[in-house]
């Protein structure tokens, strides 16, 4: 559980300025695997949607609908020992793509429904808490660069490329260890 800091999306086209969403939801999730005892990968799938909002383009105008991000990444990390028992630190980065889908987002007479594919990275920082042999609390923070997109539907629009801070906490569920 957890989410991005909020924050304003650049975007340029038949109009140009900032859409500031309201936030709404997000989760994450993942499966992976230990390749050695500090070594280990796994591929994440995270789901954000931002609705309504407002959007400047120069003045404001307030904006319905929504925008979801669903981001697929393959990652790599590499544990640290201890700090403290059962503490250990990590670091890593990842690579993949983020799919955006625009639900009846917008204001005035301009609704846009469309969707769009960019390639994301990720780098990673984060703490593990061993609560048992099988179970960690883990929490991390992810800073991530997204690609630009454009949509079309119902007049161009180009969303710049981005970063997000992202902080999450949850357990990670250690099989077959």
């Amino acid at each position: 559980m957890g989410g991005p800091i909020p924050r304003q999306y650049d975007f340029s086209g038949t109009f140009t300025g900032s859409y500031d969403p309201d936030p709404s939801f997000f989760i994450a999730g993942g499966v992976g695997k230990y390749f050695l005892p500090n070594i280990r990968g796994d591929v994440t799938l995270s789901y954000g949607r931002g609705k309504d909002g407002v959007a400047y383009a120069p003045g404001a105008v307030p904006h319905t609908g929504s925008i979801s991000a669903t981001s697929i990444l393959a990652n790599g990390y590499y544990i640290f020992n201890d700090v403290m028992p059962g503490v250990r630190p990590f670091v890593g980065a990842g690579a993949g793509v983020t799919i955006f889908n625009y639900d009846n987002l917008g204001g005035g007479p301009i609704f846009f429904n469309d969707s769009a594919t960019a390639a994301t990275v990720a780098a990673h920082v984060g703490i593990d808490y061993a609560l048992t042999d099988m179970v960690d609390l883990t929490g991390r923070y992810s800073l991530t660069w997204t690609d630009s997109h454009s949509i079309s539907n119902p007049v161009p629009l180009n969303s710049a490329s981005h970063t997000n801070n992202i902080f999450t906490v949850g357990l990670r569920f250690k099989f077959n260890k």
